[in-house]
């Protein structure tokens, strides 16, 4: 198996991971009363900004100390933010517990293999 369809495969279950959080996220703040959402939006960009700006942040590091192969973690590491970014926030929302939190691997496992079986 190569590197590159390793970080394709991963890349695809980190984004349709994310996916399944926002639409958990989502879901979560609609039951919240109307005063809570902007404020709820905005503890969601305060996790979110960090970590994507910390995978542009390693691409342009790779990029200034000549490291050509970077390139290859960052469609792996912007969707990962993303992912975990929603997953901290879907934790701080609702009362996760195992099942639940298997279930949603799982439910991001299966959108990948639909994903990938129709590319």
């Amino acid at each position: 198996m190569s590197p590159l369809l390793v970080a394709s495969t991963l890349s695809m279950f980190a984004t349709c991971y994310a996916i399944v959080l926002a639409v958990i996220w989502i879901r979560a703040v609609g039951r919240r009363d109307r005063h809570e959402h902007v404020g709820l939006f905005i503890a969601l960009m305060g996790v979110l900004v960090p970590g994507v700006v910390l995978s542009i942040a390693t691409l342009l590091a790779g990029a200034v100390f000549g490291l050509p192969y970077i390139g290859l973690a960052l469609p792996v590491l912007f969707p990962a933010a993303i992912a975990t970014g929603l997953h901290l926030e879907v934790d701080a929302l609702t009362s996760p517990t195992p099942s639940t939190e298997g279930f949603r691997i799982a439910q991001g496992v299966v959108l990948t293999i639909i994903l990938v079986a129709l590319t």
